[in-house]
């Protein structure tokens, strides 16, 4: 770990070449060092507020005594020393990782056991057994299928002639209830008609018997 005192590009050296022949932005986060090679990542801690950042090596300097880095105004910012200039801070050196980092042992993935059976019986097999059971070919099953429904024109002729067949009764039941009307009218005449006579027969009996009394 190096100390010593940073300080920072202003924001109108933006545009500049560096020592890598990279032009310098304010808002990268990027340093000047005397040592370290281009693109080294250094961690800037700053001890009096704990704020640290990673910058990387694009220039070299600073060339006055007792300053070990120049950063770039960006990382200043965020090491909140734009207010002072110049402040003491902590470098260390950032080793590049060599793989994927948090990256868990992989597992050998696993199938599950399951059994794969073939089929012993197939729909058509089945519908096959069934004819069999029908004592019904396959062929005449499909025929009978394919046949169109009958409509319900019996239902309607039953219920036509069922019709006809009331009409027929009730007129045949109005004619004999007619013709014993007239039977039982014809046999009240012929009653009342032999009363009549009957009468007529006690009263010349009587006008006889009176002529014969008169005659002794």
């Amino acid at each position: 770990m190096e100390k010593g005192k940073a300080t920072f590009y202003s924001k109108r050296a933006t545009g500049t070449r560096t020592a890598n022949g990279e032009r310098l932005h304010h808002d990268s986060l990027t340093c000047a060092h005397r040592t370290y090679p281009f693109g080294t990542m250094l961690r800037v801690k700053n001890p009096a507020n704990g704020r640290e950042v990673v910058v990387r090596v694009t220039d070299r300097g600073p060339f006055v005594r007792g300053r070990i880095i120049d950063l770039s105004w960006r990382a200043a910012k965020e090491l909140g020393i734009l207010a002072a200039g110049v402040a003491m801070v902590e470098i260390e050196k950032v080793e590049p990782h060599t793989g994927v980092p948090y990256r868990q042992p992989e597992e050998a993935a696993t199938l599950p056991d399951f059994e794969i059976t073939t089929p012993t019986a197939t729909i058509y097999d089945e519908w096959q057994e069934r004819m069999r059971d029908r004592n019904t070919k396959p062929s005449e099953e499909l025929k009978s299928n394919k046949q169109p429904k009958t409509a319900t024109k019996p239902a309607r002729t039953t219920s036509s002639s069922g019709t006809k067949a009331a009409h027929t009764t009730s007129s045949s039941g109005a004619k004999a209830a007619r013709t014993t009307t007239g039977s039982d009218s014809k046999a009240a005449t012929n009653t009342s008609a032999t009363d009549d006579k009957q009468e007529q027969g006690t009263l010349h009996n009587i006008i006889e018997r009176i002529k014969n009394i008169s005659i002794f």
